[in-house]
């Protein structure tokens, strides 16, 4: 399958003129490659339409965040915009994504893969995160998603919820709010290609675009997918945007495997290819039930 790639601006494509430049994620929304040159570490450029949710600048700044407090992830090298695109530089650090094939044994990586989030979990500190999405401003946020017109219950919701409208959704949603949150920092986007590995162990995290506070498990409502303990419509007020609903769709007609209980659950998938033939090493980690992000 192949998607439209955004075309990265000019002044990026001078500065890095001397580097091979392959396309790895390629959607119209978000195009993102990876550049390498003889004698130097990988960089990746991710450039993203004005606009686009979480936005680059979140990113990078939630990354710096992370880096700032411990965590394996990526050094930023160059953020910016020029009006019309933003775009992110990073430097390519340690491991293969989870979903790389070379990593042999699928159960060894899924270990890999659920150590490494509870090292996230209990290393990055609640207290001094500043980015919020607990369950005042997860609700408020699919609030204002659903008074925009921003959801459509045909793409945004499974079968099982299509039912319903989008403010049939929220009062489901709010019906189904819990009393409590088990609060730590969530990655936001925690699938395998999100996560490297080397040697068995998850040695970085990347695409931190939505880290910060919110539930971790347990019946606590999740920013970003179904928390167990609900039941029907799951506490998720969560809408992907264009590129993501894509993403989600084709994983799961190239899988079928797909379940996901909280935020920072992994599950293997597949992605697309890009338009250039490469196999995008992206996949879609969570299967809300009802998508008001």
């Amino acid at each position: 399958m192949t998607e439209q790639r955004l075309a990265a601006p000019a002044r990026l494509v001078t500065a890095y003129a001397a580097w091979e430049w392959t396309a790895v994620s390629c959607y119209a929304e978000q195009t993102t490659w990876r550049l390498d040159r003889d004698g130097a570490r990988a960089r990746f450029v991710k450039v993203a339409q004005v606009g686009a949710y979480p936005g680059l600048a979140a990113e990078a700044d939630r990354t710096r965040w992370a880096g700032a407090h411990g965590l394996p992830v990526p050094d930023v090298i160059a953020t910016g915009s020029d009006g019309t695109v933003d775009w992110l530089v990073t430097a390519g650090i340690p491991g293969l994504p989870g979903t790389d094939p070379t990593l042999g044994d699928v159960r060894q990586a899924v270990t890999a893969l659920a150590e490494g989030l509870r090292r996230l979990h209990d290393s990055a500190p609640v207290a001094k995160c500043p980015f919020d999405f607990r369950l005042v401003a997860a609700m408020a946020h699919a609030t204002r998603r659903v008074a925009a017109g921003q959801v459509d219950p045909a793409e945004d919701f499974d079968e099982d919820h299509r039912h319903l409208d989008p403010q049939g959704a929220l009062d489901e949603l709010e019906r189904l709010r819990p009393d409590g949150e088990d609060l730590v920092v969530c990655h936001g986007d925690y699938c395998p290609p999100n996560a490297l590995i080397t040697a068995g162990r998850v040695t970085g995290y990347v695409d931190l675009g939505e880290l910060g506070v919110a539930t971790g498990g347990g019946t606590s409502p999740s920013p970003h997918g179904p928390s167990p303990g609900t039941t029907g419509l799951a506490w998720s007020p969560c809408s992907w945007p264009p590129t993501a609903r894509r993403r989600i769709r084709s994983a799961r007609r190239s899988t079928g495997f797909s379940t996901t209980s909280h935020p920072d659950q992994p599950q293997l998938a597949t992605s697309p290819r890009c338009a250039s033939g490469q196999v995008s090493s992206r996949t879609w980690d969570r299967r809300p039930i009802g998508r008001l992000r």
